[in-house]
């Protein structure tokens, strides 16, 4: 018997699991969609499996077609024109400006005090149409857009310069993520932060906040010259690419208890 693990149904469907009173004879060879599972108490169960094969084929080829017209850079192009955001966290004030650059610098008195450090310089997007099969399926199921931000102010801690990834994605109903993943460059090497989609708390969450604006929610700092930076904004929230997963009702597994020829004839027969 040959399986595969199919991530993104499993992501995007769900299934529930009846137990019914009515039990079936053991057949003499497997059936197609069908598993065979025991209790504790050593009783076995036919499950048959539901055929789910082809849903949402449709959706994404319509998503496809929908993305050629409706580009992600297109819907964020307006926080370019707008002010910078800024956040203060502890001494630092953290600064992101759209499609130039991120800073990082002490205010007092609402001027800057000190020096000034780049986290990063705007230098592209990610290409959506230029994308392998494999990076494709891994973007639209995190459902993220990124971007990349590099040359910054090289660390006193570690010698590398700062760089930083943005991440545009969702991350349920009517949510979207905003990531800002800031890490380090050195001698060519790229040191990458993944994120944890399970992590506490809103770490990772760039939530669609309907008449919020835009504004950066958190700041965090996993390790020296290394930041997470979190932005709420409305402008992707229903990209093809981006918007929450179409939620589906759950598919039902039945499972009848089976039993041998003998068995069964015995209980027809009590029927």
């Amino acid at each position: 018997m040959s399986c595969f693990l199919h991530i993104e149904e499993l992501n995007e469907m769900k299934y529930g699991i009846e137990i019914q009173n009515t039990p079936v004879e053991r057949p003499e060879a497997l059936l197609p969609d069908v598993l065979y599972v025991a209790s504790k108490y050593g009783q076995e169960y036919q499950c048959v499996l539901p055929k789910v094969s082809g849903q949402g084929e449709g959706e994404e080829a319509q998503e496809e077609e929908n993305q050629q017209n409706f580009n992600i850079s297109y819907l964020l192009a307006p926080m370019g024109k707008a002010p910078c955001l800024t956040k203060e966290k502890d001494w630092w004030t953290y600064e992101f400006c759209y499609g130039k650059n991120i800073r990082q610098y002490h205010m007092e008195e609402g001027e800057i005090k000190g020096d000034i450090y780049y986290i990063g310089f705007y230098e592209s997007d990610k290409n959506w149409t230029n994308t392998s099969n494999e990076a494709a399926g891994s973007h639209r199921l995190q459902r993220y857009h990124s971007q990349k931000y590099i040359n910054g102010t090289t660390c006193d801690l570690t010698g590398h310069y700062r760089q930083a990834e943005v991440r545009v994605s969702h991350g349920g109903v009517r949510e979207s993520h905003f990531i800002i993943v800031l890490h380090q460059h050195f001698r060519g090497t790229r040191f990458q932060i993944f994120l944890w989609k399970h992590a506490p708390g809103p770490l990772w969450t760039f939530l669609c906040e309907e008449g919020m604006g835009d504004y950066i929610n958190r700041v965090d700092e996993p390790s020296s010259c290394s930041y997470i930076i979190t932005v709420h904004t409305t402008k992707i929230c229903h990209h093809p690419y981006l918007r929450p997963l179409q939620s589906h009702k759950p598919q039902p597994i039945m499972c009848n208890p089976v039993l041998p020829h003998e068995q069964f004839v015995e209980y027809l027969r009590i029927q």
